[in-house]
């Protein structure tokens, strides 16, 4: 494992513990989450095997055997560790079916505003049968019940 990477990619943070504590969507993670961030942008999927020498160099639990880089609509990254493959896997495809959903979501007819009647709107999340959204034109939240 190159620890000049490691070196690199820390640069330009502010550490308290291992932990970046400066803003951005590394806030509240440590190095392992640079360094896989960095290698999955490298072209390297969502879903990677840990070496034991990642395991000794980032710190790692035995147990962390694949890791699964996630990222946040809002942006932040973080790390999921698990035991096998497989679990790693079923996560990446649980994550790729809910970015199915949001883009279908997306892509449907617009649901126009009761107030201003605007169809420009962004969803907020749902509950139930019911998808609520925030009106971007006047700013009122309301919601409609999908079938």
């Amino acid at each position: 494992m190159d620890t000049d990477k490691l070196n690199k990619l820390a640069l330009g943070y502010t550490w308290d513990n291992g932990i970046v504590t400066s803003p951005g969507k590394f806030e509240g993670e440590s190095i392992s989450t640079l360094y896989y961030y960095d290698a999955y942008l490298n072209g390297n999927g969502a879903v990677m095997e840990v070496s034991k020498e990642e395991r000794e160099a980032l710190g790692l639990h035995e147990s962390d055997q694949w890791v699964y880089v996630a990222e946040s609509n809002d942006g932040f990254v973080s790390l999921e560790f698990y035991m096998t493959q497989e679990q790693a896997e079923a996560r990446d495809a649980e994550e790729s079916e809910e970015e199915e959903e949001e883009q279908a979501e997306e892509d449907a007819d617009p649901v126009y505003c009761p107030l201003c009647d605007s169809g420009d709107s962004s969803v907020l999340g749902t509950l139930g049968k019911r998808v609520y959204y925030r009106c971007t034109a006047c700013g009122m939240d309301y919601s409609h019940i999908v079938n």
